[in-house]
């Protein structure tokens, strides 16, 4: 599915929101925790230029939010994947993004993503690598998107996003971009547990999502904001200098 994580557990708890129909392939359907890229989130129309490229996504069988904007990129339970170790506490794996028909139409730029994934104590490490495989620069604007839960009522939680308190989480929707300064942690705590969120090196926003009406909070790492790759204000991986982020997800009991 993409390298999709469908399931992270807890001492019984069930910590990510499950698939609401497995053959669907958008996010909101797979849910789980799932990479956004090339692109993370929205952007803002059908076209988009970068470097000497000039891209029209008009055509393109992609994604899109209500407005219908290009949303979330290409790579949601798709692309052919290459396993590159595989244990009980890690898995990595790549895919080359030009060699998918659907991602070399939507972001023609010759580049790799790996990812690892590492289970600990408590705590799931992901690293993402974008790789430049031609002679030129590629941009990195991608992020991740986990449906987080915890296990009991959404108004029974707090919420703390980086630098700020703990705030009870209401049933409204809530859809907004942080940007990141000093502070890099954010956490969700109820049902006797609390998940943290650190943001690594390479992630510079997150994005909070919590739909009205549903249990689950979504706290996305996100490399650039929301459209970077419309507007160009996003990092690059250059040949023989990938591009790097990191986030951890940690558990812990608070009774």
């Amino acid at each position: 599915r993409g390298m999709l994580a469908t399931s992270w557990c807890w001492r019984g708890t069930e910590l990510l929101a499950p698939a609401r129909a497995v053959e669907d392939r958008r996010v909101d359907s797979l849910r789980g925790m799932a990479l956004l890229a090339p692109w993370a989130n929205r952007l803002p129309g059908d076209r988009y230029g970068s470097a000497d490229r000039s891209v029209d996504l008009t055509a393109l069988d992609l994604e899109r939010d209500a407005a219908g904007r290009p949303l979330h990129g290409t790579l949601a339970g798709r692309g052919a994947w290459e396993v590159l170790e595989h244990g009980t506490d890690v898995v990595v794996a790549a895919v080359q993004l030009d060699a998918d028909p659907l991602t070399a139409a939507a972001f023609p730029f010759a580049a790799r993503i790996e990812v690892s994934w590492r289970l600990g104590a408590g705590a799931l490490d992901v690293e993402t690598t974008l790789l430049a495989t031609g002679d030129e620069a590629v941009p990195a604007c991608f992020g991740w998107h986990p449906y987080l839960r915890l296990g009991t009522e959404r108004s029974a939680c707090t919420v703390a996003l980086p630098g700020g308190a703990p705030e009870p989480i209401g049933d409204v929707t809530i859809d907004d971009l942080h940007a990141l300064g000093a502070a890099r942690d954010a956490a969700l705590t109820g049902g006797g547990r609390t998940v943290n969120l650190t943001l690594g090196a390479g992630f510079d926003a997150l994005q909070v999502w919590m739909p009205a009406g549903e249990a689950f909070v979504c706290l996305e790492p996100m490399v650039a904001a929301t459209g970077a790759l419309a507007t160009g204000d996003h990092p690059v991986a250059r040949p023989g200098a990938p591009y790097r982020a990191s986030f951890r997800l940690a558990v812990r009991g608070t009774d």
